[in-house]
């Protein structure tokens, strides 16, 4: 099942909701993208926050704006094709050579 994944960049906080949910826009929710697996947004939320220390620590630091989370977020899902593109061309090589094995 797919989710809604948010980012709040007044408080620097993710949140993934169903897509029916409403967003709490009083917390400063926007919504990054729709119907996301949540494998994948924890993949996302866990390499953000490995890029932006502040996401996890409260030291001063103003929270990445939204229109740059969106960027990562665009960037790591065409990582994420890329990275299944070369994984099926392995795959499709491995087939190749061992249908043509007699």
């Amino acid at each position: 099942m797919n989710i809604r994944l948010e980012y709040s960049d007044t408080e620097g906080k993710f949140n993934q909701a169903q897509a029916t949910d409403q967003v709490d826009v009083v917390k400063g929710y926007k919504t990054l993208c729709c119907f996301v697996e949540p494998q994948k947004a924890a993949r996302f939320i866990e390499a953000i926050t490995f890029k932006y220390p502040q996401l996890n620590e409260s030291n001063g630091q103003p929270y990445p704006s939204h229109s740059a989370m969106r960027k990562d977020l665009f960037q790591f899902m065409a990582e994420e094709i890329k990275q299944l593109e070369e994984h099926m061309a392995i795959t499709y090589k491995r087939r190749v050579q061992l249908f043509t094995k007699k």
